[in-house]
């Protein structure tokens, strides 16, 4: 039987599994009842991304909105803070992301000047790439394709959007996890319903 292909790059071979989401964003020992999505990459691939996840994790849990979360506190956050006290690195990357910004309240009137984590970096759009390919892999059985993958954090999803990903996907509902809308632009394919990931 021929060895299934690498999905995140079009020449790799499936040699090894990856875990997505990555195992460091959930507790240990991780449930017996979690459903965790094993997919075929290549060993490059794999090496390469690890760095990536350990990345976006320190980033995303260190959020205004994500931090204080039940599940992000006692479980993601002592990760996260042990990796910046192996290395001090871990925290220059988490800062480098920090960038002043305006405050306004919905009526566009100024409150105040902050700082605020951009979230615009290619290494989190690359981890992202990735969880929306394994996803179209678990979900569709689709293979590397060549495609631009935008997302957007907590997008405004459309009510029958919502409705039909926990009608057709419910095993894909992870509680306390951030919202993310991907979608994958190609002239080869068309997706009529993009990958969601979502929590509350």
């Amino acid at each position: 039987m021929p060895r299934p292909t690498c999905i995140y790059c079009p020449t790799g071979v499936g040699s090894t599994r990856d875990h997505v989401p990555p195992k460091g964003f959930f507790q240990t020992p991780i449930p017996a009842n979690t459903q965790l999505i094993t997919v075929p990459c290549c060993e490059e691939c794999r090496k390469k991304d690890h760095a990536n996840d350990e990345f976006v994790r320190n980033v995303l849990s260190s959020l205004e909105d994500t931090e204080p979360l039940d599940y992000v506190s006692k479980h993601v956050v002592p990760r996260r803070d042990r990796a910046i006290e192996r290395s001090r690195s871990q925290m220059l990357n988490i800062m480098a992301l920090i960038r002043p910004v305006t405050v306004e309240n919905e009526k566009g009137e100024f409150i105040r000047e902050d700082l605020a984590f951009s979230l615009d970096h290619p290494r989190i759009s690359q981890f992202l790439e990735l969880v929306g390919r394994a996803l179209l892999f678990e979900e569709f059985d689709q293979g590397y394709f060549r495609a631009e993958f935008d997302w957007r954090l907590n997008p405004p999803i459309p009510p029958e959007v919502y409705q039909f990903a926990v009608a057709n996907y419910p095993k894909r509902k992870h509680p306390q996890c951030c919202d993310v809308c991907g979608i994958a632009h190609t002239k080869r394919h068309s997706l009529d319903h993009p990958p969601v990931l979502w929590g509350r």
